[in-house]
């Protein structure tokens, strides 16, 4: 099945992957491989805004037709790292058939 919008903008992927070694989990990301998406997009303000966070976060959200990702897996989006916040929001159950696709929440903080 085709997306039913055009997937333009290519962002890098990398899955996470993590063992425990008896006192924590240790993360560690797979190279990165090309994903398309449809939109790049400040998000829209679905969310409360937590006073409690401290440095400087950037957020974005990316629109595509569905995407393999879970939560901390990094994409890599106009040279920056950002981690996925959660799971994709599925968008695809709406009536009349229409499918367009997902979002995924990304967050980078700094400071």
């Amino acid at each position: 099945m085709s997306a039913p919008f055009p997937e333009l903008h290519p962002v890098g992927f990398r899955k996470r992957s993590a063992e425990h070694d008896g006192m924590s989990d240790v993360e560690s990301w797979a190279d990165p491989v090309e994903l398309p998406v449809y939109a790049i997009a400040p998000p829209v303000q679905d969310d409360v805004t937590r006073p409690e966070r401290t440095g400087f976060t950037h957020v974005l959200d990316l629109y595509m037709s569905s995407s393999p990702s879970g939560h901390r897996d990094v994409f890599v989006v106009h040279g920056g790292e950002y981690f996925a916040e959660g799971v994709p929001d599925d968008f695809n159950f709406g009536p009349f058939g229409f499918k367009p696709g997902v979002r995924v929440r990304l967050m980078r903080t700094e400071g």
